[in-house]
């Protein structure tokens, strides 16, 4: 009987510990499937458009410089500064490219956010453009008539740059999105328009520039696409926000050396779904500040770019304070440009 009563026991204890291994490697899976699903994800609002970061996603360079602090890119595409603000100040996003319009834009309503790198400066990639058949055939020409823009954009900001440095009067703008521009165009409704790439290729078919914003640089009047980041993101992520930074700024290497720039025109091209002679078109009609630019952007060129750019906001009633010299060398963070 005691024999009889020790297999059981032996019996019952062997399927303890069946069941206790079998429990224990569950409990491991899942945790290893846990951990898989825990990678941190940051949040980029982006442009579509063949820039610097169209370029490290569709190579796969920024998720794999992500990827050893355990973080993945995750993209969504805004169709303006505006709706990128607005995501920023909510928090949906961690970070946003856009335009420097709409930069001094979120500095104004204290989004927490920093300046903290240049895409790219806008050059001959947005231009004024007349239709051949308008007898537009200088900038004086323009008085009387109408020349649509998209408002509080940097291409407004260029196009009453250009009519007040040339003395022009009796212009009416009229506010339209770029995919109204074209409609428009066709329709023949409108004659003029200050607008960019791709829309602009497309108005050049039947029209020719009068002057692009590269003209206005030389003057001094910069216009550039930036990137915000969210104070809190980099405060607690620091070395992530080095990464995706220092991911960027390899790319402007590699662009501004000309090297492998065929693959990054196929890239962008691959990226935003157009053909490759378009986005080399496009991207080389912009220029990617070296690291040692983006310094200078940062401490001279930048502050007062944006002070011309609060005055013009302030005109246009976009903002309703000015804003100081300190509070824009704040807003530009250049520590995590290395």
């Amino acid at each position: 009987m005691k024999k009889k009563y020790y297999w059981w026991l032996l019996l019952v204890l062997v399927i303890f510990l069946i069941v206790l291994g079998f429990l224990y490697f569950k409990d491991n899976d899942s945790y290893k499937h846990k951990s898989a699903n825990e990678i941190k994800t940051v949040k980029i609002g982006i442009l579509n458009v063949p820039n610097d970061v169209a370029v490290v996603r569709s190579n796969g360079s920024l998720n794999k410089a992500l990827k050893k602090y355990g973080y993945r890119a995750k993209f969504i595409v805004f169709d303006s500064g505006v709706d990128a603000n607005k995501a920023l100040m909510s928090g949906s996003i961690d970070m946003a490219t856009m335009g420097d319009t709409n930069a001094v834009i979120a500095l104004d309503k204290h989004i927490p956010v920093k300046l903290v790198w240049v895409n790219d400066v806008i050059e001959k990639n947005e231009a004024l453009i007349v239709k051949n058949n308008s007898h537009i055939n200088s900038l004086n020409a323009l008085s009387g008539h109408m020349v649509a823009t998209p408002f509080a954009c940097t291409s407004q900001y260029s196009l009453e740059t250009v009519l007040n440095l040339h003395h022009i009067k009796k212009v009416k703008l009229m506010d339209m999105d770029t995919q109204d521009i074209v409609s428009a165009w066709e329709r023949g409704d409108i004659k003029a328009a200050y607008t960019w790439e791709p829309t602009l290729s497309q108005l050049k078919k039947d029209g020719h520039v009068l002057i692009s914003s590269k003209t206005l640089h030389n003057e001094g009047y910069l216009t550039a696409n930036v990137t915000l980041m969210r104070n809190q993101f980099i405060t607690e992520h620091h070395k992530v926000a080095l990464a995706i930074i220092n991911c960027l700024s390899k790319m402007h290497r590699d662009y501004n050396s000309n090297l492998h720039k065929s693959k990054i025109y196929a890239d962008a091209a691959k990226q935003v779904d157009i053909p490759i002679s378009t986005a080399k078109t496009m991207m080389s009609e912009s220029q990617y500040p070296s690291i040692k630019k983006e310094k200078q952007f940062n401490n001279k060129i930048f502050p007062r770019s944006l002070l011309l750019i609060t005055k013009f906001l302030i005109k246009n009633q976009a903002i309703n304070r000015n804003l100081s010299n300190r509070q824009i060398t704040h807003f530009l963070n250049i520590d995590l440009i290395k």
